[in-house]
């Protein structure tokens, strides 16, 4: 598996508190990334090799807002220094550049679609082991077998163990 690459000013969205909004990175030392999460004003610290984020990129055609309220249909999207910028029309019908650093903090991934594509996906792993959870399932509906129905013989309900009195 690749390692994530961290740099100053990326935003990304941590998996398990999606809650915080759009964190921005702001450093990477050694082994952890620290993020700060301006729509909540907290500050999480991760370690690189297993942290719960996912990088927020936004795809040609989609409407995102900037802090300071400008609404932009991206037309295109350039990386630089590993950081994104997005180009495209603003409400008014200008052309606008806006930094991924710059975007609002306050966004909600709560549909399917627009976690997808906004790339905030689980990891392959994850959704391997929730379809063989969901085989064994079915395996397990299907089987005729139902398991011990309790500790003495079944055919006429009595039990080797005498009650505690």
């Amino acid at each position: 598996m690749a390692r994530q690459q961290f740099f100053p000013g990326q935003r990304w969205i941590s998996n398990t508190e999606a809650e915080l909004g759009l964190g921005v990175v702001i450093e990477q030392t050694g082994r952890s990334v620290t993020l700060n999460f301006p729509a909540v004003e907290e500050q999480r610290t991760y370690a690189v090799n297993n942290a719960p984020l996912s990088r927020v990129e936004y795809p040609v055609g989609d409407r995102i807002q900037s802090t300071s309220g400008i609404e932009l249909q991206i037309t295109e999207r350039q990386e630089l220094n590993g950081c994104l910028f997005y180009h495209g029309i603003d409400q008014n019908g200008e052309p606008q550049t806006l930094a991924e650093l710059e975007l609002d903090s306050r966004v909600r991934f709560s549909k399917p679609q627009d976690r997808l594509f906004a790339g905030q996906v689980d990891k392959n792993s994850a959704f391997r082991l929730r379809v063989e959870t969901l085989e064994h399932l079915h395996r397990h509906r299907q089987s005729e077998v139902h398991g011990l129905l309790g500790g003495g013989c079944s055919c006429c309900r009595t039990s080797s163990i005498s009650p505690v009195r």
